[in-house]
């Protein structure tokens, strides 16, 4: 188990300062800032995807008055939305984990989803406790801003590198 355990360590020590870490939030997030940094002042990579720049406004002013049609045509055929789309999911292709902070929107849960559905670990991060959800249960943390993040991402990254030693050896 010591050499399981080595490997752990081995493993996290020579990535622990390049883990590419996607944050799933809101542009609304007062938090995001803040754990940006902490997490880069850790020694994480952050994939932002605010540093596009994109917002359904720089499409039409008037959005938010959308029909369900105009949307349709905007997410599907607007290439301003293609390029911001195709983007954000390029950056969440490159991720090793992925942060949820909440309180966030519809496009954040389907993220921490898609990166679930891919076996990347998720970690739910509770900014502004509102109510329970019982499907956060899916990521592999539910934390709050109290905790020091960074530790929790290298854990469940110990633990996920861990597992995966141990089901190795059992072949």
């Amino acid at each position: 188990m010591n050499y399981g355990m080595l490997n752990v360590q081995t493993s996290l020590s020579k990535t622990s300062e390049s883990i590419k870490i996607y944050v799933a939030s809101s542009w609304r997030n007062k938090y995001y800032q803040e754990v940006c940094k902490k997490l880069t002042d850790a020694g994480f990579e952050i994939l932002d995807w605010r540093k596009n720049g994109f917002s359904f406004a720089s499409v039409d002013p008037k959005w938010e008055s959308w029909s369900f049609e105009e949307y349709e045509d905007a997410i599907n055929r607007n290439d301003l939305t293609l390029d911001a789309f195709n983007h954000d999911l390029d950056l969440m292709k490159s991720a090793e984990a992925c942060v949820l902070l909440l309180p966030c929107g519809n496009s954040a849960h389907i993220e921490a989803g898609w990166f679930t559905g891919k076996g990347v670990p998720v970690v739910a991060v509770i900014a502004d406790f509102e109510r329970a959800d019982l499907m956060l249960k899916l990521c592999d943390k539910i934390t709050s801003m109290k905790d020091d993040l960074a530790d929790v991402i290298f854990n469940v990254m110990a633990e996920r590198i861990s597992n995966k030693i141990v089901e190795e050896a059992r072949r």
